[in-house]
């Protein structure tokens, strides 16, 4: 109840997202900008985060396509054409050969360049707690280290060509069987010292910029909307400065809107509309909107516009 409404649609300012090049992440400047967007332009831009993001014409934001992997770009779901399909997470740990992690990032990137991809829902880093999860071939090993320099030399590779990684998925989803609003129960030792430290790893040492969260909970809480997890850990301790995507956002027990606004989580993996939020008209609402395009806004000029210029 405190909390004051923000400026929206403000005309004080006229800054494009290429002014914001540069531009350190704390800067005033990212206020400024995102205040001159409109109420339904934050939330329509939140609401349709899957596989696309949409243009925003007041700043030039363009259109973004964001694909699935992590065995390179994947084209099942809103892709076209042909992609790389490369030998799966558990056998790139197998080599304990970091380099080839941050080659195959190199050109996974390069390709993403080619085929106009922008974000890449990949690498995963989840642990190899059962030998009976669906997912394994997706994560790197059983072991918290391996998984995690791997990653974050993926994502070293990744960025360097321009294309921005989603890290998933966040946190301690070790299972796929019943996935959906799952209790997780742990010590917080186990998570921080096992299921936390390979995104760790890959935010403090491969810079990530992206983070996809899971559908489980954390104790009885989701992780989409654990504020705890994706603001108090990821951003506060680990200095993590970028946007946290949902995994497939279908508004049920898994998700909820608001409530990933209001944690960190920044960018919907679902194209629902509007109607998906309860709450566009509270301070709280408002504010927490700006903070979560604010971070959209930052990991694509951090990322695809920058390798643009840079590599022309």
């Amino acid at each position: 109840d405190s909390e004051e409404m923000p400026t929206t649609s403000s005309t004080a300012t006229n800054y494009k997202l290429a002014d914001m090049m540069g531009v350190a992440y704390n800067d005033p400047k990212w206020d400024a900008l995102v205040s001159q967007l409109s109420k339904n332009e934050l939330f329509d831009l939140i609401a349709n985060g899957g596989y696309r993001q949409k243009a925003i014409e007041s700043i030039d934001k363009p259109s973004c396509v964001e694909l699935d992997g992590p065995q390179g770009i994947s084209v099942y779901i809103g892709g076209k054409g042909n992609t790389t399909n490369y030998p799966c997470e558990t056998m790139l740990a197998a080599t304990w050969n970091w380099k080839l992690a941050y080659q195959m990032g190199l050109a996974v990137g390069k390709e993403a360049r080619e085929a106009k991809v922008d974000g890449w829902y990949a690498p995963a880093c989840n642990i190899h707690r059962s030998p009976f999860s669906g997912r394994n071939y997706e994560y790197y090993s059983e072991d918290a280290t391996i998984s995690g320099k791997m990653a974050a030399y993926t994502v070293i590779g990744a960025q360097e060509n321009g294309l921005y990684p989603y890290v998933k998925h966040f946190a301690a989803n070790d299972t796929d069987y019943l996935r959906g609003g799952k209790y997780t129960w742990m010590t917080e030792q186990a998570f921080r010292e096992v299921y936390l430290r390979p995104f760790e790893v890959a935010v403090k040492d491969g810079k990530a910029i992206g983070i996809m969260s899971s559908y489980n909970r954390i104790g009885a809480t989701r992780a989409s909307g654990c504020y705890s997890l994706c603001t108090e850990v990821l951003r506060e301790e680990w200095g993590f400065c970028g946007s946290v995507i949902t995994d497939a956002f279908y508004d049920t027990q898994q998700q909820d809107a608001d409530e990933c606004i209001r944690s960190g989580n920044d960018l919907l993996l679902s194209n629902p509309g509007l109607n998906v939020f309860h709450d566009m008209s509270t301070a709280t609402a408002v504010k927490q909107a700006q903070r979560a395009v604010k971070n959209v806004l930052y990991t694509y000029i951090e990322t695809r516009y920058q390798a643009s210029i840079a590599k022309g």
